[in-house]
This record gives structure tokens, sequence and C-alpha cells, in this order.
């Protein structure tokens, strides 16, 4: 029987690698930077950075209409439709930083927090040098290049944390936050440009700006829908319970999902243009489904529940103690990042197959639950809203799960098996975690850092030791599809 599919999932293995090297190296570059951050700033210098940006990347998504996913998405590209891409993102980026920075008192004061002003301004300038950088981000994407993304990416994100460590001990205060940004993009976007050969001509034309436009509108929809749901608990907790309860849970969600987003967003990243190049092989996309479903849980689910329950020795070693109030939030926090990275790769298969307005319904639908959820919320405060969050997470994440089934063939048994063994490992590495902290208890064990160190080591043997036999299978799997990989013509009788 021949292997087709061989050569694909080494490749997409080593991709996934190089993505996820990519994601691994600039949170841990980001991590360190921000707490340095956190220990020389106030929750109330992170809060007001957290409103700000979540409106700057409203303005970014409002004005560039998902361009990036057409140019990766198209079967057939030339070079004068990527000219058009690119000169159309420039002059929508310009515009949106221009709309941003004349709206930024206006904004402000709709927030009641006249001092976001100077970063709403400053922000302006990383919405405009986003769009400079975005057709040379999708080329790299569309061909691949993941290796060249991570030495971008890492080369970026360094520089852009030294900046702004050193504009805060200048005394910017929270602008040191907006300078990270706009300093993080001005240096990426000029690594992707050395990175790439491509070069924009002089070329720009309407029908191929409304043929861009016809597959990125309802993308504009959804990720605009999905941009509100995932930053509208930060304005409604921003405008009702003030800066401070805003950075507390905006660090909170740092912590977590900087990790557990990002993960999310290295399968994402990687699984939609590996499923574009299977969609007229429904074998080799359903086998693929369930192989990445397995994966990203194995990952997921150990990551998310142990932040969450290692938030009460985790936050004032990283942090310090003026932080720890962000614990029990970053618990339900924990909680509904992982609940939520259940949809991320059934909404991969539903993009890559085409169906951009299925996305847009299934965010209207996630904009209504997410609402519904905040209003019941809010009147067990910030916990409230958080929790109402990841219930919302829960039902959205099974609606995607249900649509993708029926494009890709797969079972609800076959999903819940792959699942089976992050859960079963899981499960057993939060009882380790539980018990030992109360033995520790009994002990009186009172070091903050020693009980968080033997917390790890036992949560992680609790977690690994389970899943060994499934990992020695995944070990086999993976050489067979090599040796089939290294050997394409060939073909067994069965």
């Amino acid at each position: 029987m021949s292997r087709p599919d061989a050569p694909l999932r080494m490749q997409a293995a080593r991709w996934m690698a190089w993505a996820a090297v990519t994601r691994m190296g600039r949170d841990a570059i980001n991590v360190v930077g921000r707490v340095v951050l956190a220990r020389l700033l106030w929750p109330e210098a992170f809060g007001l950075f957290t409103l700000a940006f979540a409106v700057a990347y409203g303005f970014k998504l409002a004005f560039q209409i998902q361009m990036e996913a057409a140019i990766v998405q198209r079967k057939n590209l030339d070079d004068g439709l990527m000219s058009t891409a690119h000169w159309s993102l420039m002059a929508l980026s310009g515009v949106a930083a221009l709309a941003l920075a004349g709206l930024a008192k206006p904004v402000a004061s709709l927030l009641s927090q006249p001092s976001t002003v100077p970063l709403l301004q400053l922000l302006a300038l990383f919405v405009l040098i986003d769009g400079v950088g975005s057709v040379p981000r999708a080329w790299l994407l569309r061909h691949m290049g993941f290796r060249r993304l991570t030495w971008v990416g890492l080369g970026a994100e360094a520089a852009g944390s030294v900046i702004a460590i050193a504009a805060v001990l200048l005394g910017a205060g929270a602008l040191s936050l907006a300078i990270h940004a706009v300093a993080m993009m001005a240096i990426e976007v000029t690594l992707l440009w050395t990175a790439i050969e491509w070069r924009p001509r002089r070329h720009w034309r309407a029908n191929e700006f409304r043929e861009l436009f016809r597959f990125g509108w309802p993308l504009v929809g959804r990720r605009g829908i999905d941009y509100l749901v995932q930053q509208g608990d930060r304005f409604v907790i921003g405008y009702v319970y003030g800066a401070a309860a805003l950075g507390l849970y905006a660090v909170a969600l740092r912590l977590v999902r900087r990790v557990i987003e990002r993960i999310d967003l290295t399968f994402d990243r990687v699984a939609f243009p590996v499923f574009t190049h299977t969609r007229d092989d429904p074998r080799r996309t359903r086998r693929g489904f369930l192989d990445a479903v397995r994966v990203h849980a194995v990952v997921i689910f150990p990551l998310a529940i142990g932040l969450g329950l290692l938030a009460r020795e985790l936050i004032p070693v990283v942090l310090g103690e003026k932080w720890v109030s962000a614990g029990p939030l970053m618990v339900l926090v924990a909680c509904r990042a992982a609940i939520g990275s259940l949809g991320v790769l059934p909404r991969s298969v539903l993009l890559a197959a085409g169906r951009a307005r299925t996305l847009l319904g299934l965010s209207m639908v996630a904009a209504i639950v997410y609402a519904v959820g905040w209003a019941v919320g809010i009147s067990w405060g910030v916990s409230g809203i958080v929790g109402a969050g990841a219930a919302a997470a829960a039902v959205m994440a099974m609606l995607a799960v249900s649509l993708a089934r029926s494009e890709v063939g797969v079972t609800m048994g076959a999903w819940l098996r792959a699942l089976l063994p992050a859960f079963v490992a899981t499960g057993l590495m939060a009882g380790g975690i539980l018990v030992t902290r109360h033995l520790l208890h009994e002990y009186s064990m009172r070091s903050n850092l020693g009980r968080l160190a033997v917390l790890i080591l036992v949560g992680g043997l609790c977690y690994v030791v389970p899943l060994l036999p499934w990992l020695n299978r995944e070990r086999r799997r993976y050489r067979t599809a090599a040796a089939a990989g290294a050997r394409p013509h060939q073909t067994t009788s069965s």
C-alpha cells in the first residue's frame, strides 16, 4: 500500500518544529521582558496599555481586510496580485494610523481613561508599520518559510524588549509598553523584507483588489467579531472596575495566554497551509486532523491546567508580592484557555476548505454567547466575567468541532479518542500537584520557590509517565513516516 501522505506529514512536522521554536523563543524573551517590566511598573500601567493596545489592534483589523490570508490560501498567485495587495495594505494601514491618532482623545474619553491618549497616538505607528510587513510575512507563510520567520521573530522580540526596559528605566512609565510594541514591529518588518527576494512593482489593479476583497471581507467580519469576543472582557473590566483591576487581569491573562495562545497560533499557522494542500484528499485531511488534535491536546492541556494550579506559588516568585491578587484570576484564565483551544484546529480546517462565511457565522454566534455570559457574570466581579468567558468558550469550541467534523468526516468518538491521552495524563498531573501541595503544607514548607520546584517536578512526572506508551507509539509512527518519505516512489502490496 502506498504512503503518499508520508512526505507531507514529515514536512508538517518540520514546519511545526520551526513554528514552535519561533513562538516559544519569542514568548520566552517576551516573558522575561514582561517580568522585568512588571517588577518596575504597577498594575495601572499594564491596565492602561491593555486598553490602548486593544483599541489599536481593532483599528488594524478593521482596515487591513485580511489580505494576508488571501495570499496564503490562493492556489495561483502572480507577481501583479502580490503588488496590488502590498500597495493596498500600505494605503489602508496609513488611513488606519491617521484615524487612530486623530481619534485618540475621543476614544480615551469613551473609555474613561484620558491617560491612554499618548499610548494610542504612539500605537498608531504600530498599525502603520504592521501594514508594511504584511505581504512579506504572508509570502513566507505561503512558501513555508518558517525557519526564516523564526530568526526574524526572535531578533525583533529581543531588540524590542531591550528597548522597552531601557525606556522604563528612563522614566517612560506605561509608555514603555507601547514603545516595545512599535520598536518590535519596526525591527520585524525590516528583517522580513531582508528575508525575501520579492519586491513590489509599480502595479495596482482595481479588479485584483476586488478579488482579494471578496475573499477577505468575510474574514474581516469574522476577525472583527473574534476581536470583540477576545477583547470585550478587557473593555468591560477596564470600564467598570478601573485600570488597576484590568492590570491584574491582563498580567494573569498574559502569563497563561502568552504560552497557550502562542502554541495555538503555531498549530494554526502550520495547519492552515497544510490542510490547504490536502483539501482535495479527504483521507489525508482526516488523518492529519486527528493527528494534529492528538498532539495539540498533549501539549496544551498540561501547560494550561498546570499554570492555573501553580498560580499560588508562581506569581510571587516571578512577579513579586504586589501581583498576588492575580492568582485566582489565573486559575480561571487557564481553564478558559484549555477549553477554547479545542476550537483552533477545527477553524483551520474550515478556513482551508474556503468556508469563510461559515466562520463568520460562527464568530457572530460567539459574540452573542460571550456577551450573554459577561452580562450574567458581571454581578460576581472580575472573577464572574472570566468564569462566564470559560463557559462561553466551551460552547463555542463544541460548535466549531461539530462543523469541522462534517467537513473532514470524523466521528465524535474518533475526536474524543484523539483527546483521551491528554485528558487522562492531565487529570493525573492535577491530582499529583494537589496532593503534593497538601503534604508540603503539612510539613510547613514555607518557601514559594521551593514549593514551586517540587510541584513542577511532581506534576511533570505524573504527566509524562502515563504518556510514555503513547509517546513510544508516536515515535515509531514518525520513523515509519520518515522511511516512507525517503522512498516516495516505493509501494508495498497489502
